[in-house]
């Protein structure tokens, strides 16, 4: 789950509720809801009910985080809790991602911006939520981190040095295979980890 301070458009200067605000996320195509710091929702659009295949009464009332795959509630739970300190009025925004489970029970992942609510004296009422699908990206993520790590493991298997490095002034390593060791010296995992190794591991093979 990342982490990130933001600002979102569609919630900038939206710092409070009641019914004007409401409508105006009611027709976004973008997910939107409403929450009290307890993570009982107060609103949801029709988008977002449209998204987990619910009707409003269905949620409004409940907690979003059973919308979050069980064996990852706590984790995310604990998040929001550090996120909830974490907020004020000077820095009232964050955006995060995390996983969800719609009603066909298909596991999808979303990015979410949050606006917290402070009431005249600076107390946390509530949180203003625009979210957005980011499940192709992140199964293109996961594809590239499993074909990595079975690149990875190819060339480990190799006798002999593989690395990669980048084109600049210091030909900086990023990846070396586990002959490293007995050619250079140096742990693979040393040098693929910092610039110190790269021109003296290329010099000892003749680079």
């Amino acid at each position: 789950m990342n982490k990130t301070a933001a600002a979102d458009p569609v919630l900038e200067g939206a710092n409070r509720e009641g019914a004007g605000y409401r409508n105006s996320l009611v027709d976004q195509q973008e997910l939107a809801c409403t929450w009290s710091p307890d993570t009982t929702l107060t609103f949801v659009n029709e988008a977002y009910c449209r998204y987990f295949g619910k009707h409003e009464r269905e949620l409004i009332g409940t907690s979003f985080l059973l919308l979050v795959p069980e064996q990852e509630r706590e984790e995310l739970e604990a998040h929001i809790r550090q996120t909830l300190i974490s907020l004020s009025p000077a820095q009232p925004a964050v955006r995060y991602e995390h996983a969800v489970q719609t009603d066909a029970d298909e596991v999808r992942w979303q990015e979410w911006t949050d606006r917290a609510i402070f009431d005249v004296a600076g107390g946390l009422t509530g949180l203003q939520s625009v979210g957005r699908d980011i499940t192709d990206r992140k199964q293109t993520e996961q594809l590239l981190q499993r074909a990595k790590r079975s690149y990875e493991t190819l060339v480990s298997s190799l006798p002999g040095l593989v690395y990669r490095c980048r084109h600049d002034e210091n030909w900086t390593m990023e990846f070396a295979s586990e002959g490293c060791l007995a050619l250079t010296g140096y742990n693979h995992l040393s040098a693929a980890s910092t610039t110190r190794y790269s021109s003296e591991c290329m010099t000892m093979v003749g680079t």
